[in-house]
């Protein structure tokens, strides 16, 4: 247990003090894989609440500029024509929920390799809730840290089943 005049990270030994342990890793590379996972993590989710919010042109922060998406309609190159795939497969519903869970991120440095399970709804104009669409989706994407922060270089949407 720390008190009060002990300090929760010794700057001398670059430790962490964990419930009187001490953590034989350095600070630098668990926090800093964490806060990578944590961006990734957040350009996942992004990918719903830009399209949810109708934010089409939002997503060029989320892909590189030569990324790949395959799609079971087939494969869409640059962030351009990604953002205009996502806008004519979403724009004609009246609302969409993305849905993002077990998001599982394998992190190299500046590399990550990512899957993430996805239940996506679509509701039409005029809808009842009985027409409502609903999706689950697996995405599983390769992404790349780039000077504007990590982005995804790949991606690949499966739909798994269809409700």
């Amino acid at each position: 247990m720390l008190f009060d005049d002990q300090a929760l990270f010794d700057d001398q030994a670059q430790q962490v003090h964990l419930e009187g342990r001490i953590s034989v890793a350095t600070t630098t590379d668990p926090i800093k894989e964490l806060l990578d996972k944590n961006d990734i993590a957040n350009l996942v989710a992004d990918i719903g609440r830009f399209i949810d919010s109708k934010q089409f042109d939002d997503l060029s922060h989320v892909y590189s500029v030569d990324a790949r998406l395959k799609t079971p309609d087939g494969v869409t190159t640059g962030v351009d024509a990604i953002i205009q795939t996502a806008q004519r497969n979403h724009e004609m519903f009246e609302r969409t929920q993305h849905l993002v869970a077990g998001v599982s991120i394998d992190l190299q440095v500046d590399e990550a390799v990512v899957d993430a399970n996805i239940v996506a709804i679509f509701v039409p104009a005029a809808a009842v809730p009985q027409d409502n669409r609903i999706i689950g989706i697996h995405y599983a994407f390769d992404a790349l840290r780039t000077a504007d922060g990590w982005r995804f270089t790949r991606m690949s949407i499966t739909p798994v089943w269809t409700r």
